[in-house]
């Protein structure tokens, strides 16, 4: 199995702590589930493989008295905790409750009801105490949900869980498993025309419950570039994973950092619903909110008809982009239902992501909604394709390629109104099969012009810490048809107009442009330092080797780097820098990722031309702090540091 290398820079930080407490009061109704705080104490280890000899459970963190306390473990299904001999409290427990106090939620001195035949409750570091019946105490109940994986889930009514959004306390039923609890196919807008902007959708008193329980369905995209198209129109919906559930009662001040995943596909393939990039894992080690979506795509989601900006943006593309901030709002409104932080919401793209991404950054529109980024592998390096670095005006693309699609379409020679009409008439299918264009729009709604690509211009519209990279192979897949080729002057010939839009090939003649290397020097260099290519860095980054089921290397090595990467893309997400807080691994037991820590240094930042020059390389021995490799050949073919902001 491979270890993925990463090139990662960085920019700025941040931080969150909580607080609560019990008190002493007499008898009480409980209340209903949905009232209920709830967090899920476990240890994940990422192996996606249950623990039995870890103590793990629910903790209700809504006080109760005694009496009530166990009626409170039914409403979820579970009884009061009680240590077992394979699993006692301090093979993971102990860990659990004081994490709790390292968040400020509890005093170190707190109590919690565990099972006793007389009224019994545990301090933090699982000390027994005798206290009145009726003091009311968060309660620990046990934790016998099945751990998901990329086969199986059980959403059967015993693990599934209500909560109630908006001012109305709309009911939108989830489920948990053994980690955390799962909320999918949550509509995040009412179906838009198409062709127009999305909107927030509004929740209202007396709406039937919501089942968040399966998938949603996925946008129609030809999914295996065989011309058959998958997916459905209506498809704009989110999945939601979290490790915590506050009540009515629960301060703000305990609501944690969010993950907002857009799936990458060249913003014409791909869904949130992906089993590499499963937010269960990072949710629960990471200690986060992880929200991914599904958004237009292709012409449905990026075709620019209309070459003159409307208010209402109908017909001037980007409608993908619009429904990334749609689904940014509906976080912004909700998201605190879900135990997330509204003003702690880190986007994170990979490929065609790492676009969106880079266009959410670039658009006035997104202030307020973003207080961090992460780019993978696209977008800005990798390759530099013009249309996803200097964005393409809405009368250029209606005049091209835009304006041909509709031409072929049959809707051509119409006015802007019936040209709508027509493309509207038409089965989404015709539209989603024919050319396409899947790139953002110089709008002047969205979009008003391009990021800085000369190093002279404003800069990104929205300034917040940033990680971005590539990995080590990372057009691999793009030139195998190259593969075995030794002649340089064949790869600029193929490659350079390909991936750079322009052609370059008088320079194979330069001599800073070394030989591909044989079929021979290849895969011996493949079979020793593992093959790293395009989005091969998604089931480390996430954390679901195990989850899909994947087997480890012999020496376990997989593991050990996949919990360095999830700690150090979760410590990101937490405060803005990925250097994680020692004091909260130790409170989270990552011992091995402070060890590797310890072993290889920190993670320096580059902040422009005064920054470190230095990258990050992620490896699973030596990974190291290096400068910027092939600066002579970038600045050969006019695409030097300067080029990108």
């Amino acid at each position: 199995m491979a270890i993925i290398s990463t090139l990662l820079i960085l920019f700025n930080l941040g931080r969150i702590l909580s607080s609560s407490q019990g008190v002493l009061a007499s008898p009480a109704q409980p209340p209903s589930v949905s009232d209920l705080t709830l967090s899920v104490l476990t240890d994940n280890d990422l192996t996606g493989k249950p623990n039995d000899t870890s103590s793990k459970a629910i903790l209700i963190e809504s006080t109760h008295s005694y009496t009530d306390a166990p009626s409170a473990c039914s409403q979820i299904s579970e009884s009061l905790w009680s240590p077992a001999p394979q699993a006692p409290f301090s093979s993971g427990l102990k860990i659990s409750l004081s994490y709790q106090t390292f968040l400020s939620k509890y005093p170190s001195s707190q109590l919690f009801w565990i099972a006793s035949p007389s009224c019994t409750a545990i301090d933090a570091l699982g000390h027994p105490h005798a206290v009145s019946c009726h003091k009311r105490l968060p309660v620990l109940c046990t934790n016998t949900a099945p751990l998901s994986n990329g086969t199986f889930t059980d959403t059967s009514s015993r693990w599934q869980i209500t909560r109630k959004v908006g001012k109305t306390g709309q009911g939108i039923r989830g489920y948990r498993d053994q980690i955390g609890f799962r909320f999918f196919g949550l509509r995040y807008t009412p179906q838009p025309a198409r062709f127009a902007q999305s909107s927030v959708i509004k929740y209202t008193a007396g709406n039937p419950e919501i089942s968040g329980l399966e998938y949603p369905p996925i946008c129609l995209q030809d999914m295996n570039n065989m011309g058959t198209l998958y997916g459905v129109e209506d498809c704009l919906f989110l999945n939601l994973w979290t490790p915590y559930l506050p009540g009515k009662s629960a301060s703000p001040k305990n609501l944690k950092p969010v993950l907002f995943w857009i799936h990458g596909g060249g913003l014409v393939q791909g869904s949130a619903n992906e089993p590499p990039s499963d937010g269960g894992m990072f949710a629960s080690r990471g200690d986060v909110v992880f929200v991914a979506i599904n958004y237009r795509l292709s012409n449905l989601g990026w075709l620019g008809i209309n070459n003159v900006t409307v208010p209402s943006g109908e017909g001037n593309g980007n409608y993908g982009l619009g429904d990334m901030q749609t689904a940014l709002r509906w976080v912004k409104e909700n998201i605190k239902y879900f135990g997330g932080d509204k003003d702690k919401v880190t986007v994170m793209g990979e490929s065609g992501g790492a676009i969106a991404v880079r266009a959410l950054l670039a658009s006035k529109k997104s202030k307020g909604l973003i207080s961090g980024a992460i780019i993978q592998s696209g977008a800005w390096g990798a390759p530099p394709e013009k249309a996803e670095i200097e964005y393409i005006s809405l009368p250029k693309s209606v005049a091209t390629a835009a304006g041909d699609i509709v031409t072929n379409l049959g809707c051509g020679n119409l006015d802007i109104s019936d040209k709508l009409a027509c493309l509207r008439a038409l089965p989404a299918d015709r539209i989603g099969l024919s050319a396409y264009v899947n790139y953002p729009l110089v709008d002047s709604r969205l979009l008003t012009g391009s990021l800085s690509t000369t190093g002279k211009g404003p800069g990104y519209t929205v300034p917040v810490p940033l990680l971005l990279g590539i990995v080590r192979d990372e057009i691999a897949p793009f030139n195998s048809a190259l593969y075995g080729t030794t002649n340089t002057q064949d790869y600029f010939d193929s490659v350079a107009p390909l991936l750079l839009s322009e052609d370059f090939s008088h320079l194979a003649r330069n001599p800073i442009f070394s030989a591909p290397p044989t079929v021979d020097a290849a895969e011996a260099a493949f079979n020793i330092k593992y093959y790293k290519c395009h989005s091969g860095e998604l089931s480390y980054t996430f954390g679901t080797m195990g989850y899909m089921g994947m087997p480890d290397r012999d020496d376990g090595g997989d593991a050990v780097f996949m919990r360095w990467m999830v700690d150090l893309w979760a410590a990101f997400v937490r405060t803005g820098d990925p250097n994680p807080d020692e004091a909260f691994l130790k409170a989270r037991g990552y011992f091995g990722t402070i060890e590797k820590i310890e072993k290889e240094g920190g993670w320096k930042k580059a902040v422009g031309k005064k920054g470190t020059k230095d990258v990050r390389l992620m490896q699973l021995e030596g990974a190291v702090m290096k400068g910027y490799s092939e600066v002579e050949q970038c600045e050969a073919i006019g695409l030097g540091l300067e080029y990108y902001e």
